[in-house]
């Protein structure tokens, strides 16, 4: 009788324990639920907010922050926030760039000539309506051994590129924050260029570019941007939202949305300390 008393004594100890427990890791939860949301709010918030202010801006000013560059604000009492806005005529475009521009970039980030002429081949065959290779014969005959063929239509999505011969992950992974869809420019603009293109272009002026560069150069019409941002709370929770944004600067529509998603590589230095900043996220100046 005392043994079973003592074992239904411990199995309770047991059950009180097990329950505390999870009543413990059920609030930790349900906290980090609720602060993740919090940062996610204040995130998406910041996104439309900066695209309100593009969108209304007299006279269509060109913000002068443009090319991806950061920017640290603080937002209320216990969040940071970093926000990067880059103008998508300061990147490559996958459908209208030239082979000759697509061999440029190419061989800047380290393909010799014929890799890059091959793979800004491949590329132009990916997106052209046609079924005849650059180099002749079938664009179909590149694709052995995949269950895909090329699109033969526009790229959609940056993520296309991954489907090209050719393209391996750290081969893609080079490109992608380099090009676009959403610029429709043959060339590019140097003045919202990221840091990144203009070393892979040899840009150190955009002022005074190259001459094989120079006849390139496509002025930014600043009608489409994408807007990074990112944001830590006191308590370490971060949320970061990549948007993809088209000035429409109409009175009930100032703009729409092309891309909305959540970013599961923190883009910026972390975490995002609050020492030192004195900027208000709400007096932002584009």
């Amino acid at each position: 009788m005392l043994v079973s008393v003592i074992w239904l004594a411990g199995l309770l100890a047991m059950v009180t324990a097990a329950f505390s427990l999870s009543v413990r890791v059920n609030t930790l939860t349900g906290s980090n639920i609720v602060h993740n949301a919090r940062a996610e709010l204040i995130a998406d918030g910041l996104v439309r907010l900066v695209a309100i202010r593009l969108a209304t801006q007299k006279d269509q000013v060109r913000p002068e922050r443009r090319d991806g560059s950061a920017l640290r604000c603080l937002w209320g009492k216990d969040a940071a926030a970093e926000i990067a806005l880059q103008d998508q005529g300061g990147l490559i475009d996958l459908n209208t760039s030239s082979l000759e521009l697509l061999e440029t970039v190419l061989k800047g980030i380290g393909r010799n000539s014929e890799q890059a002429k091959v793979l800004a081949e491949s590329i132009s065959d990916f997106r052209d309506q046609n079924t005849v290779a650059a180099r002749g014969g079938a664009e179909l005959m590149a694709y052995t051994g995949k269950t895909f063929g090329p699109k033969n239509a526009p790229f959609q999505v940056i993520e296309e590129l991954a489907q090209i011969p050719g393209i391996d992950d750290a081969l893609y992974n080079s490109l992608k924050p380099l090009v676009t869809t959403h610029s429709l420019q043959p060339g590019f603009d140097p003045e919202s260029m990221p840091a990144k293109l203009k070393t892979v272009l040899g840009i150190n002026d955009a002022a005074n570019l190259p001459p094989s560069i120079a006849v390139m150069r496509s002025q930014s019409p600043g009608n489409v941007f994408a807007i990074n941002v990112a944001v830590q709370l006191a308590g370490g929770a971060t949320y970061v939202r990549h948007a993809i944004i088209s000035l429409l600067r109409q009175p009930e529509r100032p703009f729409a949305i092309l891309a909305w998603q959540r970013s599961r590589k923190l883009p910026f230095a972390m975490p995002l300390k609050r020492d030192g900043l004195t900027l208000d996220c709400l007096n932002l100046e584009l």
